[in-house]
């Protein structure tokens, strides 16, 4: 007889204390159905111990242990930690250097899920109350009470998927007692193996590559990276209210589970080999609270790369004074961290560009592509978009390389890049970002993103209920609050968008261009030309069309018309539609025509004449 593997025995001894990582994908928002009403967290262990109990799940083990860690896991009020990796490796035993790029396994499971719980609600629960549903496109449980008599699959179009329970279970409570239930069908974790890849339902129309996409080249990118935020360490004991060390470690881990590209985990999972511990990144974050006796709390966390052991950021809050609501004081704290190490531009991110990228093609071109959001260097340009469209063309369900190109597309229509044969710009821009949150309805990313097209586009109520998400999915990227500050400055609405974009410089260590462009540009329209100056100073402004566009204006404001005058041409030199019609040019970035009118004058007085 075939037994299971100890890495899903472990699992099942010790499932009550698993937690799950950040949510691949999510919800609309639509409202509930006022007919439903949500059910409590006893009745839904109850319907899930009948589930995992019934002839639909009781000869798979590896079915009944992704139900229950999801359940759990939603009931726990976690789902943002809901997601390939952690399913995985926390529920299917997979090992830490899973990568749910090249392996299927967890969606082609979430398949044969959907299709077990449509069987039990046809056969043994059609009578039930409740049901439990995974919805597609979603690793993330939803529970609901059925209206008399009302059908299981009337209630499963009915439901949304916004209409879910989160509230944290009874102490004690948890679903080891039957999660032993189909142990002794051990062989369907043989079959695991040798499954047949796939995932559930067609692409959409949105996601079809362009036809002139290069052949299928790339192998499939190795894991993204993974943090172990270990348990923090408690140094004496407050005396007072105070930073509670355990809350301080699940605000962090929530925060930083938010961020796109990065798999979180709580348990140490060490690789087995030094092989293995070569073929991905894995980090640590650790940290302390040293409460004093005056109430104060000195708070120290360390990043390490277990790879080489290297300490690769560290930050030390001294003395930081007791307050009435420690939970306010722990959410600046955990803002400053989380953005500073998981940010597009972040510690880690950093660290993999410099140490980790040469080891996958497909990680280099992720690494590139934020390399060219930060400094919009049109001389990338061409290779990013290629290299971006080979991903896609190669893996149509990898939601960072849709969002990525519609970027590029967005900075076609920027540089004014016409390719033969290929819709506009910014059509395709929309379709490929439209792509990339139908893939990953709750990143922050791809709405930010979806955002900024939309914005570019001129519809500015889709624009700005597309960053209102993008906060509310992760209010801890400083990027999407500079984002919005930015957009607002372009509207003329200066000191709205100036008091943002300074609070999310605050947090904002390694910023890319655009941000310290449009700081620029608030502080110059509000006159204030020292700080003006400063902004136009620190961007890398060589190639870069926000950098010559800052110099061009800060050196006119300066009185130095030849540095202007130089800064003008090579900007024209780098698209030459700033020559032939610049207020069009303009009107790209800026939707106010108060705020074209003003700049387009400057850059006439420094040297910008029409040629047309």
């Amino acid at each position: 007889m075939l037994l299971p593997s100890p890495a899903v025995i472990r699992y099942f001894m010790s499932f009550a204390t698993r937690r799950a990582a950040a949510s691949d994908v999510g919800a609309p928002t639509s409202a509930p159905d006022p007919t439903l009403k949500a059910p409590g967290p006893d009745e839904v262990r109850g319907a899930l111990e009948r589930i995992v109990a019934s002839e639909a799940l009781r000869a798979s083990p590896q079915l009944a242990a992704f139900l229950g860690f999801v359940v759990e896991t939603e009931l726990r009020g976690e789902s943002r930690r809901i997601k390939a990796y952690t399913i995985a490796v926390e529920a299917l035993g997979r090992p830490p250097s899973f990568d749910p790029e090249a392996d299927s396994i967890v969606r082609v499971m979430a398949g044969r899920l959907r299709r077990a719980l449509d069987q039990y609600y046809a056969e043994a629960g059609a009578d039930d109350a409740l049901v439990i549903d995974l919805p597609r496109g979603s690793y993330i449980p939803v529970f609901r009470s059925r209206a008399a008599g009302q059908n299981p699959s009337a209630a499963a179009e009915a439901a949304p998927l916004a209409a879910r329970l989160a509230p944290a279970p009874p102490a004690g409570r948890g679903w080891l007692p039957f999660a032993m239930i189909g142990l002794a069908a051990a062989a369907a974790i043989a079959l695991i193996a040798i499954w047949p890849r796939g995932h559930d339902g067609a692409p959409s129309s949105a996601s079809r590559t362009p036809a002139s996409l290069a052949p299928r080249t790339f192998r499939v990118a190795r894991p993204a990276p993974v943090i172990f935020i270990q348990p923090f360490e408690a140094i004496g004991a407050p005396t007072g209210p105070a930073f509670g060390i355990d809350r301080l470690r699940d605000k962090i881990t929530d925060a930083i589970g938010r961020f796109d590209g990065l798999n979180i985990i709580t348990k140490a999972a060490p690789a087995s080999s030094a092989r293995e511990l070569d073929e991905w990144s894995q980090y640590r974050l650790e940290g302390s609270a040293e409460y004093h006796k005056d109430g104060a709390t000195t708070l120290s966390f360390r990043l390490v790369d277990l790879q080489d052991g290297a300490l690769v950021w560290s930050r030390l809050f001294e003395r930081v004074p007791s307050e009435t609501d420690p939970s306010a004081a722990e959410d600046k704290v955990v803002r400053e961290a989380a953005s500073t190490v998981a940010a597009p531009f972040g510690i880690i991110w950093q660290r993999e560009a410099a140490v980790h990228s040469a080891k996958d093609p497909r990680r280099a071109c992720l690494l590139e592509l934020i390399e060219y959001w930060r400094k919009f260097n049109p001389f990338q340009h061409e290779g990013v978009r290629q290299c971006l469209e080979r991903m896609v063309a190669e893996d149509p369900d990898y939601a960072q390389g849709y969002s990525g190109l519609a970027l590029i597309y967005l900075r076609d229509f920027y540089l004014d890049i016409v390719h033969p044969g290929e819709a506009p710009a910014l059509d395709r821009a929309l379709q490929f970002a439209l792509r990339g949150v139908e893939l990953k309805p709750e990143s922050a990313r791809a709405l930010e993103v979806l955002f900024v097209v939309w914005f570019t586009r001129g519809d500015m109520k889709q624009a700005f209920a597309a960053a209102d998400r993008a906060i509310a999915a992760n209010p801890y990227d400083t990027n999407i609050l500079g984002e919005y500050g930015a957009r607002l400055v372009a509207m003329g609405q200066v000191a709205r968008g100036m008091t943002m974009l300074n609070e999310a410089a605050t947090h904002n260590l390694s910023r890319p261009a655009w941000f310290d462009f449009h700081l620029f540009i608030g502080a110059y329209l509000q006159g204030d030309l020292a700080s003006a100056a400063q902004h136009a100073s620190v961007i890398e402004n060589d190639r870069s069309l926000f950098g010559l566009l800052a110099r061009a204006l800060a050196a006119k404001a300066a009185g130095d018309g030849d540095k202007a005058k130089q800064a003008i041409d090579r900007l024209v030199a780098i698209n030459k539609g700033w020559a032939t019609s610049p207020r069009g040019q303009l009107a790209k970035f800026f939707p106010s025509a108060e705020v074209q009118d003003r700049l387009l004058r400057d850059l006439e007085t420094a040297g910008l004449r029409a040629t047309n």
